[in-house]
């Protein structure tokens, strides 16, 4: 996949450049969008939007969140979630893993049932077994059984 940041910084400025007559106009609107009034008078920075553009400085999650709602767009936190999901690691629990959590909650899942005997709490009871229940379904699926 391609560098990530890349991509935003070339959907940010396309977003700037397509809802925004000038960028000057641009820094007013992001922090007009940020200012508890809807007013920033003339309290922002048109240099600093200018080195975001030119990619001298990065854009912040602030100024993402700004665009896209003045925009109406989702475009770059749609390529920000694909990136996130694209470098997600594979779920590698080991079977070692799985054995010793299948020993923990078994014998939870056991001791609330026996304490059911003597007037424990059935729900302590049925959430000790719907653990178990989870920990056997990560079991099964890793060794790729049906379920």
């Amino acid at each position: 996949m391609a560098d990530p940041r890349a991509q935003i910084h070339a959907l940010m400025r396309g977003l700037i450049n397509r809802h925004f007559p000038t960028q000057q106009s641009a820094a007013k609107e992001i922090a007009d969008f940020w200012h508890p009034t809807g007013d920033c008078g003339d309290s922002y920075d048109t240099a600093d939007l200018s080195r975001k553009m030119n990619g001298s400085r990065q854009w912040t999650a602030c100024d993402v969140m700004a665009v896209q709602a003045i925009a109406g767009s989702r475009r770059v936190t749609d390529v920000m979630e694909a990136a996130r999901q694209a470098d997600a690691p594979v779920d590698t629990i080991s079977n070692l893993q799985l054995c010793k959590s299948l020993l923990k909650e078994s014998s939870e899942g056991a001791s609330a049932m026996m304490e059911l005997e003597e007037g424990g709490c059935k729900e302590k009871a049925v959430s000790e077994l719907l653990d178990m229940k989870e920990v056997v379904d990560a079991a099964l699926k890793s060794l790729g059984a049906p379920q």
